[in-house]
């Protein structure tokens, strides 16, 4: 079972400053849903969210620490380019 809230800063599911989804959308190019067009709670996505970025991000890492902080990493670097 996946230890959850392990990510290095405080990630929501959406903001305008960076969550999750725009996590998913400046990394990986994917548009995650928003909360308001699906039938899950907001704790629900969230769950969801963390095993997607966490398996999308591989095995290389030492832990869920280290992948969190590359993917932030990569967000904050491509800047709104998506990843080729």
């Amino acid at each position: 079972m996946r230890e959850y809230g392990s990510w290095p800063k405080r990630a929501t599911y959406t903001t305008e400053a960076g969550g999750k989804c725009e996590i998913a959308r400046m990394v990986y190019g994917l548009e995650l849903p928003g909360p308001e067009s699906v039938n899950w709670t907001l704790g629900r996505l969230i769950l969801w969210s963390n095993d997607l970025l966490l398996d999308l991000a591989g095995e290389g890492f030492a832990n869920r620490q280290h992948a969190a902080a590359f993917l932030w990493w990569a967000k904050d670097r491509l800047g709104g380019r998506r990843a080729a």
